[in-house]
């Protein structure tokens, strides 16, 4: 079977490479997702292959690639038989597969075996843990998985996880200017919005990460300073302070971390669940005897280790900070979290944060707003760690340890001052 079809010159690289993660992201207009639905189709049609479309959430079979599929389908007269949810060919065998990576799906994702071809479309919103779930589970020898996307933010997932410089990854952005099937009303569109509104085409059209939206607690601009900061002998002091949040089930992460002064010396971090008492022993053999201030998410579980760490290092060391209580300043914040983060933000222009890309998630998407509530009275509050992971996929386990370890002292229940700041 001979096959006409043009295939701009950055998606020939599909039919070259043989790395395990393909990944094409960029602006509108690039052509990504028809060049990638044309190389499936034109593969399928070699060998036998079952083949799955994704994305994070589909809804319906409407809202996947399936349309994209059956209309190249059509036009290319290929010999493909179209369903109402899947796709085949009777000539090879090839099967395509459709389905979402949210978690009401994912149980349904894990049972797909022998897949070997995996195309994951608007990757932008695929979360973390939907990758974690998704990557194992296509692990045929020679599979491959393929990502197309605009990037939303600069803390995108699929963009942190699978970087240029891994051996195993293909990565190419493509916009509009290098699609030579681009229409010209795409291009009016496009130099229109470039004229209009800059910071807005340079989204939309040249595939520019969303810059901060103003509602975020801790600006990315800022946190990006602090993680190239480096400290000044003049800043360096010797006081040690330890923060840790407990897991409380779930997918979420016990982390601790200890700092010296400004900058992190030691952290642990593990989805496992570890009993009370040794996650309070990890603590103290991290942070010694010279640590003043354990401060610790004593919400639920985490009041078991504050319990063991008053045995080890006694009662005064220890500081029990439990988010569901009321916040030390209540004329300011309506609780405790939101007093952490603003407490947090005057000192960040002196601290230094670990290069994570998790972390560095945790700190700078926490949004706030001013609720009309009993409770907030209008004033800034940061959005509930429960709407966190239905944004993002993922618990700020990391980011609130990080909190606890700089401004946890702040937040103790008696008078002992050990604010250093």
């Amino acid at each position: 079977m001979v096959l006409d079809v043009e295939i701009a010159e950055p998606f020939k690289d599909l039919f070259r490479t043989d790395k395990r993660y393909i990944l094409y992201y960029g602006g509108r207009g690039g052509g990504k997702s028809t060049a990638i639905a044309q190389f499936l189709l034109i593969k399928g049609l070699t060998n036998k292959y079952r083949i799955l479309c994704t994305r994070e959430i589909q809804e319906s079979i409407e809202a996947s690639v399936h349309k994209l599929l059956s209309d190249l389908i059509k036009q290319y007269g290929l010999p493909y038989t179209i369903q109402k949810r899947s796709i085949y060919s009777e000539l090879t065998g090839t099967e395509f597969m459709f389905n979402g990576l949210r978690d009401d799906t994912s149980k349904s994702i894990k049972s797909m075996e022998g897949v070997d071809l995996c195309w994951v479309e608007e990757a932008q919103y695929v979360t973390k843990n939907s990758l974690d779930i998704l990557t194992p589970t296509i692990r045929k020898d020679g599979s491959q998985i393929i990502f197309s996307y605009n990037r939303l933010t600069e803390m995108d997932p699929v963009h942190i996880m699978f970087p240029e410089s891994r051996q195993d990854v293909f990565k190419q952005k493509v916009n509009y200017t290098d699609n030579p099937f681009v229409s010209e009303v795409a291009k009016r569109d496009a130099e229109t919005m470039r004229e209009a509104n800059y910071d807005e085409y340079l989204h939309i059209w040249e595939g520019h990460p969303v810059q901060d939206d103003g509602w975020t607690a801790l600006p990315l601009k800022d946190v990006r300073k602090a993680v190239d900061r480096k400290i000044e002998d003049s800043d360096k002091h010797d006081l040690i302070e330890c923060g840790i949040d407990v897991a409380g089930g779930g997918q979420d992460n016990t982390v601790i971390y200890v700092r010296k002064g400004w900058e992190i010396i030691d952290q642990f971090i593990t989805p496992k669940k570890v009993p009370t008492w040794e996650i309070a022993s990890r603590a103290y053999a991290m942070a010694g005897d010279k640590c003043s201030a354990y401060c610790v998410d004593d919400t639920g579980i985490g009041e078991g280790v504050s319990d063991e760490l008053e045995r080890i290092v006694g009662y005064d060391k220890v500081h029990r900070v439990n988010f569901a209580e009321k916040p030390q300043d209540e004329r300011k914040y309506p609780d405790i979290i939101t007093e952490l983060y603003f407490n947090f933000y005057e000192i960040l222009h002196k601290v230094k944060i670990p290069n994570d890309s998790h972390l560095i998630r945790d700190l700078s998407s926490r949004k706030y707003n001013y609720p009309n509530t009993s409770r907030a009275k209008g004033r800034r509050q940061i959005e509930k760690k429960d709407d966190f992971k239905k944004r993002t996929g993922e618990s700020p386990d990391r980011g609130d340890a990080f909190l606890l370890c700089f401004v946890g002292n702040k937040m103790r229940r008696s008078n002992t001052e050990l604010w250093a700041f």
